[in-house]
């Protein structure tokens, strides 16, 4: 009799010592084992105190599990990424997806028109998570695209996975052809027209997967965010009757000069081939021509670069960035 009473006293002894601080357990669970010890029936007190708790059910311990605010276990965190959306465009870094949403980030960069009064944000809340920059550009100077090529280049490298840059549509052919060779990154690129009427059915391409990026066919990237403004390109048309006057001030003030064929073959005038003789030992003249058919420069004894795939502003553009770079022999590569 005086066992059972033991062996209940101490039953109820631990399922209340499970409320008590450890020093107050550990003060306790030494006198239970001297009793139990004392009285010869019991071998092992712990072995006994084990079965007893066995039998009469476990107290629920809620300090075995430690929860985060998120409401997941710290010690096996269950994994909710499939409940918040999965991660899009590329592997799970720092510098690439949103992992607060687990949707893509896109930041889209006004450059005339308020950016904020053009894109509803609740419209693809499901969907995105957008930031919206205004960055306005008068694109007067050649300056404004180094301006936002630097700052496009600066938002690649932080958590966007898309960036879409607002232009109006006068510009933004432009601007798509300057960012395709200066912005060098894996995330995707977009310009959109601010004034075009499918504005929002674009965007919405965009967030769809359904748009092509401007940064998917350049072979090489142009670092421009280190420079302030670009070397001095001029461009001239030639025609019959050209009498290369205006051709030769402008030649005499650029670093580069784009010239412009209007013939058939592609071929210049005789004024303006002499012209270009004399100019070409100091100059890069590069000869646009758009005729379908290859003309042979170097049979009139000139030394130009030809660009038979170009428009004239291409060739420009292009023009101004191989001035940026000094260690570039070669520019006929760029303009193939």
């Amino acid at each position: 009799m005086r066992l059972l009473n033991i062996s209940d006293t101490l039953i109820n002894l631990k399922n209340k010592l499970k409320l008590k601080n450890a020093v107050s357990i550990a003060a306790a669970v030494m006198l239970g084992v001297t009793s139990l010890a004392g009285c010869g029936f019991v071998s092992n007190p712990v072995e006994y105190m084990s079965q007893a708790d066995n039998e009469n059910g476990t107290v629920s311990d809620n300090t075995d599990k430690i929860t985060d605010n998120s409401g997941n276990n710290a010690g096996g965190m269950k994994d909710n990424s499939s409940d918040a959306g999965s991660i899009v465009n590329g592997s799970d870094n720092s510098n690439g997806n949103n992992q607060t949403s687990g949707k893509r980030k896109v930041c889209i960069v006004g450059t005339y028109g308020s950016v904020s009064e053009l894109v509803n944000t609740a419209d693809y809340e499901d969907k995105i998570d957008i930031e919206l920059i205004q960055e306005n550009k008068d694109f007067d100077e050649t300056k404004d695209l180094i301006s936002l090529a630097s700052k496009v280049q600066e938002i690649c490298s932080g958590d966007a996975d898309i960036v879409i840059v607002s232009a109006r549509k006068r510009f933004a052919d432009q601007i798509r052809y300057f960012l395709t060779y200066t912005i060098d990154t894996d995330k995707s690129i977009y310009v959109v027209e601010e004034d075009n009427n499918n504005y929002k059915t674009e965007i919405a391409d965009i967030v769809d997967n359904k748009a092509n990026k401007v940064n998917d066919s350049a072979k090489h990237h142009f670092d421009v965010t280190e420079i302030k403004d670009m070397g001095y390109v001029g461009m001239v048309n030639d025609y019959i009757g050209n009498d290369v006057y205006t051709a030769q001030k402008i030649m005499a003030s650029y670093e580069s000069v784009v010239v412009v064929s209007d013939t058939a073959d592609g071929s210049l005038s005789p004024a303006m081939t002499q012209l270009v003789k004399d100019v070409s030992g100091y100059i890069k003249v590069i000869v646009v021509n758009n005729s379908g058919s290859e003309y042979d420069y170097a049979a009139d004894g000139l030394n130009v670069i030809t660009a038979q795939t170009m428009t004239s502003w291409q060739a420009r553009i292009m023009a101004m960035l191989c001035l940026t770079d000094k260690n570039i022999t070669d520019w006929q590569e760029f303009f193939n």
